[in-house]
């Protein structure tokens, strides 16, 4: 329904929208390692593959000019190629949860910290199945956050420790001059 579809963008716009706010050291550092052309080929990838690999490509795009709408597109890309395998993943979640629930049960260790698979995957912090979908109104929504709260990407960038030397560099790195048809 388009309540729940609407419901769904806004949650996974907001978690999204933390992950600009909680990490940007990290995305710097992210973003820094792909600037340097002796790390190719490079792969960058999270525990999911959307969200927050989706975020780093977002913004790789966005300093090499793509537009808002082919971030977008590329975004939503994810729904499709993960469908054919979304009982996996869903399988895999439930599967992790069950096992970081053991291991919470299992392996505390006195005076040591609790072991555990992982303490932010998207079922040990109560988040649905429908978490695992990649909605275009998700990145769009996120986009326009970061534009209306930083003014544009590179001043949010400038942030994260990304400034625009590195923006040139990235672009560089990953942009290829063509010649004109002749």
């Amino acid at each position: 329904s388009l309540s729940l579809s609407l419901s769904l963008s806004l949650s996974l716009s907001l978690s999204l929208s933390s992950f600009f706010l909680s990490f940007e050291q990290e995305i710097g550092t992210s973003l820094k390692v792909i600037s340097y052309r002796k790390n190719y080929p490079i792969m960058f990838y999270c525990q999911h593959g959307k969200d927050r690999t989706g975020m780093i490509a977002a913004l790789v795009m966005a300093v090499c000019g793509v537009d808002d709408k082919d971030i977008i597109r590329e975004y939503a890309k994810s729904e499709v190629h993960l469908s054919p395998i979304f009982h996996l993943v869903q399988r895999y979640l439930t599967l992790l949860h069950a096992a970081n629930l053991f291991l919470l049960q299992t392996t505390t260790i006195p005076g040591e910290l609790t072991f555990s698979v992982c303490d932010s995957d998207m079922q040990s912090v109560g988040l649905d199945k429908d978490f695992c979908r990649t909605p275009a109104a998700v990145m769009e929504t996120t986009l326009t956050y970061l534009k209306e709260k930083y003014g544009s990407y590179s001043n949010y960038l400038e942030i994260c420790g990304f400034g625009l030397q590195w923006q040139e560099q990235m672009r560089r790195a990953l942009l290829v001059e063509v010649p004109p048809r002749k």
